[in-house]
C-alpha cells in the first residue's frame, strides 16, 4: 500500500530536494501550512492550508483529510514545525518524539535544564526575561557573554557582549531584534532569553537520525561562521581525529537521551574547547542550507533524508557509508 507523508511547511527552495526525495520513494505528500510555494508544487499531491503557528487550527483540518487519506508520517526540515510535528505525531498515533522532548529541543532554556540534569556538558547559562534579572545574572559571569532569545534559529537575534559598559546596548539591540513583526519564529517564547559564557574553540555539527531510540550519525560537519554567527560555510566531513569525532557522537548521545528525541532527524551543535566539547544545542531535525540534502550524499553516499523519511514511516533505515569522499 502507498504510504501517505505529511510535510509540515514546504519552507524554502534549498529543501526542495526533500520532497523529491519523498516522491523517489513513491509517498503520496501533502503539505500542510499557511501557502504552498510555487516551486513546490510538481511534488506535492496535496495541499492543506492551515496556519500552523495555531495547532488548535490545524488539528481539526488534518482531521478532515485523514478520513479519507490517513498519514503514515509527518516530518519537517527546520525548527519552528518541530513541536507542531510532535502535536500531530500524538494525535494521530504516528512515529514521532513526545512532545516535551521536542519542546525541549526548540526552548533553549529547557534544552539546558535537562542536559544540566544529566550532566552534559554545556555553556554556563541564566534565564531572563527583564534588563534586573539580565544584570543579575551578569554579575555572577565572566566576560564575553552571549544573550539569545530561547526559540530562535539561524543565529538570529544573537549577540556577543565584551565588556559590562555593552551590556544595556546589546540588551536593547536584543529587544528590538527580537519582535515577531520582524520575524514570526520570535512569536515563540517571547520575552524569555538566555544569558551564556562565550565558549572559545572550534563548532562543529553532528548530522544523524533517531530511529526507535537508535541514534545513527552520519558524521560530522566543520563549519565558518561570521560576526554575527551567520554560518557561510561548510565542508563534511570536519577533519577532526578519529577520537575527536568518537568524543563528539558520545557527548550527542547523552544529549539526545537527555532531552527524550525520537523518530527524527538531529542536528547537533557542538563547541570544541580547550576544557573539552560542551554542547550549544540539539536540533530535532536534519542540518539546515546543504549540509544535509548535499553534501553529505555527495562525501558519504548515504541519502540521510531519504532515512529520516523512512524512519518516521517506521520503515527500517540504513546509515552505510557508500564513499569516502569530502564535500
Amino acid at each position: 500500500m502507498k504510504k501517505h507523508i505529511l510535510f509540515f511547511n514546504a519552507t524554502y527552495i534549498k529543501k526542495i530536494s526533500t520532497l523529491e526525495t519523498a516522491k523517489n520513494l513513491d509517498l503520496t505528500v501533502s503539505v500542510v501550512g499557511p501557502e504552498l510555494p510555487e516551486w513546490s508544487r510538481p511534488f506535492v499531491d496535496h495541499f492543506i492550508c492551515a496556519n500552523t503557528y495555531e495547532m488548535d487550527e490545524t488539528i481539526p483540518v488534518l482531521k478532515e483529510m485523514t478520513e479519507k487519506n490517513p498519514f503514515d508520517g509527518v516530518i519537517t526540515f527546520w525548527d519552528r514545525d518541530v513541536v507542531p510535528v510532535a502535536v500531530t505525531a500524538q494525535e494521530f498515533n504516528l512515529k514521532g518524539s513526545p512532545v516535551e522532548a521536542a519542546e525541549r529541543a526548540r526552548n533553549k532554556w529547557k534544552m539546558r535544564q535537562y542536559l544540566n540534569r544529566a550532566q552534559v556538558p554545556h555553556p554556563k547559562y541564566h534565564m531572563f526575561s527583564n534588563w534586573n534579572e539580565l544584570y543579575y545574572a551578569s554579575v555572577e559571569m565572566e566576560y564575553p557573554l552571549i544573550i539569545k532569545p530561547v526559540g530562535a534559529s539561524a543565529s538570529k537575534g544573537v549577540f556577543r557582549i565584551t565588556k559590562p559598559e555593552d551590556l544595556y546596548r546589546a540588551y536593547q539591540e536584543l529587544l528590538n531584534a527580537a519582535m515577531p513583526e520582524n520575524d514570526k519564529m520570535f512569536s515563540f517564547y517571547q520575552n524569555e532569553y538566555l544569558v551564556e559564557e562565550f565558549m572559545n574553540g572550534q563548532e562543529v555539527s553532528i548530522e544523524g537520525v533517531i530511529s526507535d531510540g537508535v541514534i545513527h550519525f552520519a558524521g560530522v560537519t566543520e563549519k565558518w561562521t561570521d560576526q554575527y554567527f551567520e554560518e557561510y560555510q561548510h565542508a563534511f566531513p570536519a577533519r577532526l581525529s578519529e577520537a575527536m569525532e568518537r568524543e563528539l557522537f558520545n557527548i550527542t548521545s547523552e544529549g539526545i537521551k537527555a532531552l527524550g528525541l525520537d523518530h527524527c532527524g538531529f542536528h547537533a551543535e557542538v563547541m570544541i574547547t580547550g576544557k573539552g566539547c560542551k554542547i550549544i544545542e540539539i536540533n530535532g531535525r536534519l542540518g539546515g542550507d546543504f549540509i544535509t540534502t548535499h553534501l553529505v550524499p555527495l562525501a558519504k553516499g548515504i541519502d540521510i533524508t531519504r532515512e529520516n523519511l523512512l524512519a518516521v514511516l517506521g520503515e527500517k533505515i540504513s546509515f552505510e557509508a557508500s564513499k569516502t569522499r569530502a564535500a
